[in-house]
């Protein structure tokens, strides 16, 4: 469980990261 919740936060802050580099 703690795999799949870390893995949607980095996926999330990866995401933030992409838009404000566009």
């Amino acid at each position: 469980m703690i795999c799949l919740f870390y893995s949607f936060v980095k996926v999330k802050a990866i995401k933030q990261l992409g838009k404000r580099a566009d």
